[in-house]
């Protein structure tokens, strides 16, 4: 009884601390150089730490940001992932139609903010105009604007957290990455960041453009086309795969040939077990929340 109740006052406390790092942000926010940002963190930030600690424990990657305190691909999501502790935060990038680069899940803009369409229709004057209106404590969050790419990259830098990109909907795909990369190497990330994607072609095009750029085609490794072998032979550093595509075996296959094993998405703490015993390094998750061992490690061990 005592427990429970602790627990309950545990989960307010941190939901109020959450809620009320929304008030220093405006629609314009200012973009820093990456050698203009500290990594120095603050002691008094609020955490929610999962101190359950298995051995092998695959490392907690926050599913598009800390998507369950903060609407999803938005700066306060990127804000409170580096606050609670995770190593990383996983992102989704598009274009819009005159190629400017924002973080948005879906084809349209629809389900996330006021606006209507395909993101790739829209010209960045427009996108810049439009609100995020839903999402976790959207009240909390007024005047939210859709992110371009280079404020995630400097939101992730203040606590160094490592971004995994995922390339999603362009308007213009060699035009796109191109801008993709200058940015990333404008911003000294071409050594931190991993991309991944379902889009093969956005993969291999940007690789033969920068082979030192980190790849995931996000894959079915049991597929004959696009499966373990096609990974491995556009220079992947991991195998990203669906969590039921995945068996011991294949993990074990993977730590022989050097690569990491990422998977997604959990959420339920039997598959999170389930994920440690087969070996997995890495998981995708909307409600799994980083160990005491993770909010230590500010390193890419990829």
């Amino acid at each position: 009884m005592f427990t429970a109740l602790l627990l309950k006052v545990m989960a307010v406390t941190f939901y109020y601390n959450t809620n009320s790092l929304s008030l220093k942000y405006s629609s314009n926010i200012r973009i820093n150089k990456l050698n203009d940002i500290s990594y120095k963190r603050k002691d008094n930030i609020p955490k929610k730490v999962n101190n359950t600690v298995m051995q092998n424990e695959p490392i907690v990657i926050a599913h598009r940001g800390a998507n369950r305190f903060a609407p999803e691909n938005s700066i306060p999501a990127i804000d409170i992932a580096g606050k609670m502790g995770y190593w990383g935060v996983e992102l989704d990038v598009c274009s819009s139609s005159d190629g400017v680069l924002y973080l948005l899940h879906d084809p349209t803009l629809n389900r996330t903010t006021n606006g209507r369409g395909p993101i790739t229709k829209k010209s960045s004057d427009e996108i810049d105009e439009l609100k995020i209106d839903k999402g976790a404590n959207i009240a909390q969050y007024p005047n939210l604007k859709v992110p371009r790419f280079e404020e995630a990259l400097t939101e992730c830098s203040k606590y160094n957290l490592v971004p995994i990109f995922e390339i999603k909907f362009l308007s213009r795909r060699n035009r796109d990455i191109n801008t993709f990369l200058d940015i990333i190497h404008e911003y000294g990330y071409e050594k931190k960041v991993i991309v991944h994607s379902f889009n093969y072609q956005a993969l291999e095009y940007l690789k033969s453009k920068d082979n030192q750029i980190r790849i995931m085609p996000i894959i079915n490794p049991n597929s004959r086309l696009h499966g373990y072998m096609y990974a491995k032979s556009i220079g992947a550093v991991a195998l990203d795969s669906r969590y039921d595509f995945l068996t011991k075996k294949i993990v074990q296959l993977a730590h022989k040939d050097g690569l990491k094993v990422f998977c997604w998405t959990i959420d339920r703490r039997q598959d999170f077990k389930r994920a440690a015993k087969m070996g997995v390094d890495y998981i995708y998750s909307d409600t799994i929340y980083p160990t005491k061992k993770e909010v230590k490690l500010r390193k890419n061990p990829v």
